[in-house]
């Protein structure tokens, strides 16, 4: 998979308490006029300024026990000069929790300026109590509330009450920490009351798994809950869901109807392979199929073949609709996808497109050919490529984004990516995680400049960049002053072995691997500079790796392919 380095997937799934209010607005206040002495000079908009690059981090040890704030710039290229679009700021608790996003973000299309904060405030056990979404045109301007959030737990955790904003809240009821039901309550303006609007109430068997969902809407006309909805669930011997039908009530008619039936059946290591979707027909009122999927795994769960059928309710049977198969390598990298698409009239598959792929000997993606197939000439034609260039120890230099061919053998298009690095400590031992959404890099990532391939001029020319900066302010922290040992971790991805690097030949330390549902698959005991891991075992996905030495947790994330 090309890797995408963009920021702006941010995370924004949060939930708050009252108490935490005030708190909230005193973070809120601290950061917005206090921002890091290193921030004054980039927070007024600038269309045309040049680009600095300025990084105070000086070791991890250092990083570890001050960081905790970030800022990110990106900008374009414009008549103007270099436009600045984007800019964010981060900052951190002593957790590595955020507390505060502050972006500032300009709409090329009309060049209008906009402002976006949100605060979260978390209480003694790490739950977040309180968020806050403010927005204003300029840096002068107020901030304007665009919303509120805020929750209460029990004494076990469980959230039992949510405010959203000033009229809308949900009360949670639990048993033995299972979620039982809600019911929300909407407030009257008129009469300053809440009034009842929506109720869900849950089943569950004896293994905890939901088997009914049903939902009710307050009648005024009767004082009391009338149901709207449900729906039902089933299992398997594994806990895979293998049925869900979802019911809804038509008052007009006072009848009971469908929305849709899934059924699904899964192989002995809980890999999907038949997907069955049916739908509501109407005048016979019962179910009818509409889509089924078909996957084919191999033993060591790589899917091999996915075929998407729908019903032909004329015919009174399936049609095929498309068809991938995928072919791996002996290290399980995904070298080829074919997409095949239904000839009705031939009654067979034809090739429609397919995607190759190219891997160096540490598993890193360096060719990507997307290509597409006449079927008049029988002749595969390259629509575009991707080259990718990478260090030694897995870093991405160079993305290199070719377009289809002209009539002349040149390519249509040219994009180039470049990365630049600060080497002196690992991205996934940052205190303060960077936000990506795809894989992160090795190092911490600094700079991403992206050209475009002038035709004219037959050369290259800046078309966007981000910059990255990491400040030394010096907020609260529990981080001890003691100086941390140096760990690496790499490569990631991973194929078959993981090194495990220390500066600390003579400390003996603890090696933690554990899947997504954290059920921990690899445990060892491990001394000296340099230790290898076995992971040709695994199957692959993520894991999530822990590093106990001298007392200090180490934790991050890596690829298994």
């Amino acid at each position: 998979m090309i890797r995408n380095f963009s920021l702006l997937a941010l995370s924004l799934l949060m939930v708050f308490n009252l108490s935490g209010q005030q708190k909230s607005k005193k973070i809120a206040d601290k950061y917005q006029d206090n921002l890091p002495a290193v921030f004054q000079n980039r927070l007024k908009p600038d269309k045309s300024a040049p680009m600095e690059r300025s990084m105070t981090l000086k070791s991890l040890a250092s990083y570890k026990q001050q960081m905790d704030s970030l800022e990110w710039k990106r900008i374009r290229s414009a008549e103007v000069g270099l436009q600045t679009i984007n800019k964010g700021w981060f900052a951190y608790d002593s957790e590595g929790r955020r507390i505060l996003s502050l972006v500032y973000t300009c709409n090329t299309m009309d060049d209008e300026y906009e402002w976006q904060k949100d605060t979260t405030t978390f209480n003694a056990s790490g739950k977040p109590t309180f968020e806050a979404f403010y927005n204003r045109k300029l840096e002068t301007d107020p901030w304007e509330t665009w919303w509120e959030t805020r929750i209460f737990y029990d004494a076990g955790g469980n959230d039992t009450l949510i405010l959203e904003g000033n009229n809308y809240k949900e009360v949670k009821t639990w048993e033995s920490n299972i979620w039982t039901g809600s019911i929300t309550y909407a407030l009257n303006d008129s009469t300053g009351l809440w009034e009842k609007a929506y109720k869900t109430d849950l089943e569950y068997d004896s293994d905890g798994n939901l088997l009914t969902s049903s939902r009710y809407g307050w009648s005024f006309e009767t004082g009391d809950w009338v149901q709207t909805g449900q729906e039902e669930f089933a299992y398997d011997a594994q806990r895979n869901q293998t049925l869900r039908v979802n019911y809804y009530y038509d008052a007009d008619t006072h009848t009971w109807s469908c929305n849709n039936r899934e059924e699904r059946a899964f192989d002995s290591h809980g890999n999907e392979t038949l997907y069955i979707n049916y739908g509501w027909y109407y005048p016979s009122m019962e179910f009818g199929p509409q889509r089924k999927v078909i996957r084919i795994f191999d033993t060591t769960d790589q899917m091999l073949e996915e075929a998407s059928y729908f019903w032909n309710t004329e015919g009174n049977q399936w049609i095929p609709s498309y068809k991938t198969i995928q072919m791996f390598d002996t290290k399980g990298h995904l070298t080829e996808s074919l997409y095949l698409s239904w000839d009705g009239d031939n009654n067979q598959w034809t090739p429609d497109s397919k995607t190759l792929s190219t891997f160096d000997v540490n598993g890193n993606e360096i060719l990507t050919l997307f290509l597409g197939y006449n079927s008049s000439t029988s002749i595969w034609t390259e629509y575009y490529r991707t080259e990718q260039i990478f260090e030694a120890d897995g870093d991405i230099l160079e993305t290199l984004s070719l377009g289809a061919k002209d009539s002349s053998g040149q390519y249509t298009s040219k994009y180039k990516h470049e990365y630049s690095y600060n080497h002196s400590f690992y991205s996934s031992e940052a205190a303060v995680p960077f936000e990506w959404n795809s894989f992160p890099p090795i190092h911490m990532i600094v700079g991403v400049v992206t050209m475009k391939w002038d035709q004219t001029s037959g050369t290259w020319t800046k078309f966007q960049s981000h910059d990255y900066w990491y400040s030394d302010f010096k907020g609260s922290s529990s981080i001890p002053e003691t100086p941390l040992a140096s760990i690496r971790v790499f490569p990631n991805p991973v194929s078959d072995v993981i090194f495990i690097d220390s500066d600390q030949s003579s400390a003996p330390f603890y090696f933690e691997l554990s899947d997504i549902t954290g059920k921990k698959v690899i445990s060892k005991k491990l001394i000296g500079i340099r230790n290898q891991v076995q992971l040709s075992e695994l199957p692959g996905g993520l894991y999530l790796y822990r590093i106990i030495m001298n007392g200090e947790s180490y934790s991050g994330k890596v690829v298994k392919r």
